[in-house]
This record gives structure tokens, C-alpha cells and sequence, in this order.
């Protein structure tokens, strides 16, 4: 392999290995780059621009070192080398700014800001290297003026519009995807369109903050309603003796008494009128709640239209990838979601694109043969329904076959002969979503049908979804998904057991019923309408005692990734409304449950996980014996995310990715991995922490484990040794390094 050698842990970015990633390969991964340097130089520039003229908060230059090194190893890992030297070169002027070496004036100020500018720019123009060449020469004089303490010389030129190079979309018709324009054929720029509705930007943690708010009114409400009910129910009992008292006073002859009733009746008339004014106030508070509800869900909606856009480069980078000319069609792009589910569902659908043109579209030679027309099809579309949004991804390439499924299920050793000949072909395809199942001979650089369809699966259900496939061989295949609109505030059915509310997402929930037995011995199967379905004690897990009557134990039937169960409960509460919480750093390794949420009295209740009570249901799947090499990549960097992917998958390794340590500590709950990689810096739950919590499980503490970061610093290797770590390996990783740390010792 061809490489710079330089040390890898100097700082400086350069040598990536050549044939790591073919050029359709690189040219998605920068794509990804782009979007995700636009967010963090946007990030920087705000803090630049929020200091002084003659001084820079301390935690402010931290925070630009941080997302400046960090930028420079990611750009390293696509190969924008241009980019990562001027990175690496603007962190060392940060770093002579916090030691005292380089003075904080507003000259200095104005000129990182202009390389800020010229960093956005250089990640846009990275697939025109005349253009690139240029700006990396401006963004050296830049740079050079910074280190000397005064203002470039030559003006940096404005950041391309970073719209201009996306495709247009049809959004409603069979338009397909063109190729993007040239960036300078725009002839706008993004604060000088015209056309554009005002907007006004705001953090989305405001937003949250604003929905948590909206959780708690959800909260009153229901407490306010359900007091409401109770003094509605007590005026009724006064009532009642209210008539008995005034039967008996009118039958008598004492005045006084009588009197004293009339008195009574007429407040407890008033008391009845009040109550129902109460009753009505509640509803329209829950009328103004559900409007202001419904308002901040609209605030955090994108657009399919934008989801279709990020995913149209894909579409034409593993087109290319696979030598077969493939046509994108987009459809409903009007419809909305919210933007934390759209984030969350791109990651599948790639994972879906890679399969349709993968393995899916026939070469166009076959094609021909087939009567097909020799440029394959896709359609993406998305819809409401309900309160649900429905994306369908559906391709006109080979379709599977069941027949060859059968045998891949059969020759795994998961199913036997006769269950596979009895299995109909809609069983057979929900089995793809099973880790291990493949619909190919072989399994290439790109995908393989059934590689990763799990993990596809279970971010879809961890949402609150359902995914379905459909597939006819010779004329396609095709992936529904159902999601929630928002996933922040759900529906639910809520029970008891051994005086504990509970709850489970009413979309996993099928049916109620009754365990009827004529012995103390509950049974492992409940006989429901479609057959018997394995019975799992709630009870024994809580460990509360049964019913004192256990003849008749209400239970709840449940289907996750189309496996059916039932939970015993002592009393079933109902369908409610339940704002959705965070368990938090104590209860969240706890693998029973999902969440929580309040109820309008206070108290905590907990949502179990539907996948933990699978794997109690189905024990055979809860630790499959999976082929040696699935590992799991934790990195809040998505081109970085989708470069190791690349490289393991093309070296063999099933690979499932997770965007922040909490994402992966839930996966590394859910699945068998035979190896983590993980970043140290990440959202929500650290690297470090992150391992800390592996190596404290019984199931896990042997995990191997590899670091990847930026900051492979003598400090972080040392902590990394005192947890076990394989190995810490710097940004841009080696591939060769990487592998090598996997290989089993």
C-alpha cells in the first residue's frame, strides 16, 4: 500500500492509504464531510464572532480546539488532505493563542474567522480540485497572516452556497436524479436568496426544553383530570344522600329539617354545576395542550424533501461503486417528521440503498435479456398515515429468492429442514432481518442482503416503527417502514404488577388476555387466537408473588421484529398518552427497560423493552452464534462512521454503528459484537465511559476493545491500558492498523 509515512500521532494529516476507498467511495464520504463541517464551522464562527476584541473566554478557545481537531482528523479519514493541513495548521495558532504565545486582538479575531470561512469553503469545492487548489493558497496566505498577528492580505471568497450543489428532487413525480450543478452556477448565495421565507434559527436544546415543559402540562393535566373525575364521583355518592335526606324530610314534620335539606340539595346542585364547568376546563386545557404540543412537534419538522436530498449522492456514489446505472424517484417530499427521527433513519436507508444497488439491480446486459430497460429503478416516497409516517424504498432489480433463503437458513443451522419447507415465503423474507441471512453466494465490498438488516430493523423499532419487506423475484423488492411522527410524546398500554404501573408502546401490543389455568403451575405457552406464543412471568422477573387467585392472570401480548410473546400482569390500565424520559446514568444499563415516564400523580413508571422481553421469550436468540467479525463502531462523526464501515465490511466484518456512547452502550444491550471501536469525545455518553460501563458487565467485561480519536494523547493511551484496551489508534486510522488490532489474539 502506497502511504506518507508520517507519525500518525504528531497532529499533522496526510498520508491516507490509497487504496482504502475507491474514488465514488471518497466522493460519498466527503459529501457526508461537507454537511457535517458546515454544522461545526458554523459552531466555530459563532464563537469567534461572540468574543472580544481583546479577549477569548478560555472555555470558548477549548471548545475551538476541540471541534477544530477533531475536524482535521475526520477530513484526514476522507482523504481532504488540503483541508486537514489547514486545520492542523489553524489548531496550532489556537494553541500559541492559549499559551500566551500569539496575543488575542481583533485583528486576529477577523482573520481566524475568514479561515473559518475558507475551511467551509475549500469542504464545498472539494470535488473541483482547480477550485480547491485555489482556496487551499488562500487559506496558506490566511493562515500565515494569523500566525503574524495581523489581517490576510487576500480576501477570502465567499463560502459557496451549500445548496447549490445538491440535486434538484422531484418531489412528487418520477424526476430522477440529475447531476449536480458546477457550485459557481448557483449565482446566489445562502443570505441573499430572495425567495426564501424569513427564518428564524433557533437551538434545538431550546426546543427540547420547551417539549419537556409541554411534558410536564401533559402531567397537570392528567392529574387535574383525574381529581376532576374523583370529585365528580363523590358528588355523585352526596347526591344520592342527598335524595334519602330529602325523601325522609319531606315525610316529616319538623320545619327546621326540611329547611335544612332544601339548603343542602341546593348546594350540592351548585357543588354539580361546578364540577362540570371543571370537567370542561380540563378538556379545554388538554385542547390548548395538544395545540401547543402539536406546535413545537411542527417546529422540529423537516421535510422528506431534505432527507431525499442527503440520500441522493449515496444513490449515485454506489451506483458508481457497482458499475450499474441506476435512476433515483422521489415522492412526497412534502411530508413531515420529526427532524431527531429523520436524523436517526438515514444510516438505514443507507444500509437499504447499499442492497437495492448492490444486489438487487441487475447489470444492464441481464437486464436487456430480462426485458428490463438497462438503467435499474428506485423509488423513495414517504406519506402520512395516522399519526405515523410511512417511508417506502422499493427497487425493480432481481427480488429474492426465497428458495436460496431457505437454504442460507438452513445451512446457518438456525432452522431445521422441516421448519424451513413448512415456512411460507413472507416468513422466509422476515427472516432477512435476522443477523446471518444472506440471499447471496457472496458477499462483497458493498452489501449483502441480510448484512445489517437487523441493525436496520432495530433502529426502525427502537423508534417506536415496524419495517416490513416485500419481494417478487424477478420484479423487485421493497422495505416499508411505519415511524412515529415524533418519538418525545407516545402512546401506550399501561398495567400493574404487584401494585407497579408499567408500560409497553401500543404499537407492539396486539392483544389482551387471560391465562386460565385449573392448577398453581403457570404455563411456559398462552393459547391465543393465532396459536400458542411463549409465556413470559413478569412477576418472576420483578420478583413480586402471582395473583392470590393465579387461575386467571391478565396478560399482554406483544409482537417485536415479528416474534410474538405474552407478559403476566395483575390488572390492565389501558391506553394513555405518556411523554416519553431518559431513565438516566442509574437505571439505563438495566436491559428490562426502555424508559420511563410520570404519571399525573408523581409517580415513576417504567417502559419495558420489547427486544429484552424477545430475548427472555426466545432464549436461542439471545446470543446467536454469529460468524466470527461483528463489531461495532461508536463515533458521533457520520463520514467517519461510514468510513469504517467501508473498510470493515470490505474486510469481512459485519459492522452495526452507533452515533454517541449511549446509542452503542444500548446496542452492545441488545446484540453479540466481537469488538467495539469507539471515539473518546462523543455526545451524551463519553468513550471513556462508554468502556468503563463494558468492562463493569459480566456479559461484556472481556469485550475487546479499540480506540479512535484525535486525541490519542499519552494520557488518554494510559487510561486506555489501565481499562484493557486493544489498542488506541489516531485519526485518520490505518487501515492496515485497524484490521490488525481486530485480528483475534
Amino acid at each position: 500500500m502506497s502511504r506518507d509515512k508520517r507519525d500518525p500521532d504528531d497532529g499533522r494529516v496526510s498520508g491516507v492509504v490509497d487504496e482504502s476507498f475507491n474514488t465514488s467511495e471518497y466522493r460519498a464520504l466527503r459529501l457526508l464531510f461537507r454537511d457535517e463541517s458546515r454544522e461545526a464551522l458554523e459552531r466555530v464562527a459563532h464563537l469567534l464572532l461572540r468574543a472580544g476584541p481583546d479577549r477569548i473566554d478560555p472555555d470558548a478557545l477549548t471548545e475551538l480546539l476541540r471541534a477544530t481537531h477533531s475536524l482535521k482528523g475526520t477530513a484526514g479519514t476522507v482523504g481532504l488532505r488540503d483541508f486537514a493541513d489547514a486545520a492542523h495548521r489553524l489548531e496550532g495558532v489556537l494553541e500559541r493563542l492559549r499559551a500566551g504565545a500569539l496575543a488575542w486582538t481583533a485583528a486576529v479575531r477577523d482573520s481566524i474567522v475568514e479561515v473559518v470561512d475558507g475551511l467551509r469553503a475549500l469542504a464545498d469545492a472539494a470535488e473541483d480540485e482547480i477550485e480547491a487548489a485555489e482556496l487551499a493558497k488562500n487559506l496558506g496566505r490566511a493562515l500565515a497572516a494569523v500566525s503574524a498577528g495581523g489581517q490576510a492580505r487576500a480576501p477570502l471568497p465567499d463560502p459557496v452556497d451549500p445548496d447549490s450543489s445538491i440535486p434538484d428532487m422531484d418531489p412528487d413525480g418520477a424526476g430522477g436524479v440529475p447531476s449536480p450543478r458546477h457550485p459557481t452556477d448557483s449565482g446566489v448565495h445562502r443570505s441573499g436568496r430572495r425567495d426564501e421565507p424569513a427564518q428564524l434559527r433557533v437551538d434545538p436544546a431550546r426546543i427540547d426544553r420547551l417539549m419537556d415543559s409541554v411534558g410536564e402540562l401533559i402531567f397537570d393535566r392528567t392529574r387535574i383530570e383525574r381529581r376532576a373525575t374523583e370529585l365528580r364521583g363523590s358528588l355523585e355518592q352526596l347526591a344520592l344522600l342527598r335524595d334519602a335526606m330529602f325523601a325522609s324530610a319531606e315525610a316529616s314534620a319538623d320545619v327546621a329539617l326540611r329547611s335544612l335539606v332544601r339548603e343542602l340539595s341546593d348546594r350540592v346542585g351548585k357543588l354539580e354545576r361546578l364540577a362540570g364547568e371543571l370537567l370542561e376546563d380540563t378538556g379545554a386545557l388538554r385542547r390548548t395542550g395538544n395545540a401547543l404540543q402539536d406546535g413545537l412537534t411542527d417546529i422540529r419538522m423537516q421535510s422528506s424533501r431534505s432527507l431525499f436530498q442527503r440520500l441522493a449522492p449515496q444513490v449515485r456514489a454506489l451506483a458508481r461503486a457497482a458499475g450499474v446505472p441506476v435512476r433515483l424517484i422521489t415522492q412526497g417530499g412534502e411530508t413531515e417528521f420529526d427532524k431527531s427521527v429523520a436524523d436517526q433513519i438515514v444510516e438505514p436507508l443507507i444500509h437499504l440503498l447499499r442492497n437495492a444497488v448492490a444486489h438487487g439491480i441487475e447489470p444492464p446486459e441481464v437486464r436487456r435479456a430480462l426485458g428490463k430497460p438497462p438503467e435499474g429503478q428506485i423509488t423513495l416516497s414517504a406519506r402520512h398515515e395516522g399519526r405515523s409516517v410511512v417511508i417506502e424504498l422499493a427497487d425493480d432489480g432481481a427480488g429474492v429468492d426465497p428458495r436460496v433463503v431457505r437454504q442460507r437458513l438452513v445451512a446457518s443451522g438456525r432452522w431445521t429442514d422441516s421448519r424451513a419447507k413448512m415456512a411460507s415465503d413472507d416468513e422466509i423474507l422476515r427472516a432477512l432481518f435476522d443477523a446471518r441471512v444472506s440471499s447471496r453466494e457472496e458477499v462483497d465490498e458493498l452489501a449483502g442482503r441480510g448484512i445489517g438488516l437487523d441493525a436496520v430493523r432495530d433502529t426502525v423499532v427502537r423508534l417506536g416503527g415496524e419495517i416490513a419487506v416485500s419481494s417478487t423475484l424477478g420484479i423487485g423488492t421493497s422495505f416499508t417502514m411505519r415511524l412515529p411522527q415524533t418519538t418525545s410524546i407516545s402512546n401506550a398500554l399501561l398495567f400493574k404488577v404487584a401494585g407497579h404501573v408499567f408500560a409497553i408502546p401500543n404499537v407492539h401490543v396486539v392483544d389482551t388476555a387471560r391465562v386460565e389455568v385449573s392448577s398453581p403451575a403457570i404455563p411456559s405457552l398462552l393459547r391465543v387466537r393465532d396459536g400458542a406464543v411463549p409465556l413470559v412471568l413478569l412477576h418472576r422477573l420483578l420478583g413480586a408473588p402471582l395473583p392470590a387467585d393465579a387461575r386467571s392472570v391478565p396478560a399482554v401480548v406483544i409482537d417485536y421484529a415479528s416474534r410474538r410473546l405474552a407478559v403476566t400482569c395483575d390488572k390492565i390500565v389501558g391506553p394513555r398518552e405518556i411523554v416519553v424520559k431518559d431513565l438516566g446514568p442509574l437505571l439505563s444499563p438495566l436491559p428490562l427497560y426502555a424508559g420511563g415516564t410520570i404519571s399525573g400523580s408523581g409517580k415513576v413508571q417504567l417502559i419495558l423493552d420489547p427486544a429484552a422481553l424477545v430475548r427472555l421469550a426466545y432464549p436461542e436468540t439471545a446470543a446467536p452464534g454469529r460468524t466470527a467479525g461483528r463489531v461495532l463502531v461508536a463515533d458521533d462523526s457520520r463520514a467517519v462512521r461510514e468510513a469504517m464501515a467501508l473498510l470493515l465490511e470490505r474486510a469481512g466484518y459485519q459492522v452495526d454503528l452507533a452515533d454517541s456512547g449511549l446509542a452503542a452502550w444500548r446496542l452492545l444491550g441488545r446484540a453479540h459484537y466481537d469488538a467495539l471501536v469507539t471515539d473518546l469525545e462523543m455526545p451524551e455518553m463519553g468513550g471513556f465511559e462508554l468502556i468503563q460501563r463494558v468492562r463493569g458487565d459480566a456479559l461484556l467485561s472481556a469485550l475487546p476493545v479499540v480506540i479512535i480519536s484525535s486525541r490519542a494523547t499519552p494520557a488518554a493511551r494510559a487510561r486506555a491500558a489501565s481499562l484493557g484496551v486493544v489498542e488506541v489508534l489516531a485519526k485518520p486510522v490505518e487501515p492496515d492498523r485497524l484490521l490488525a488490532a481486530l485480528e483475534p489474539s
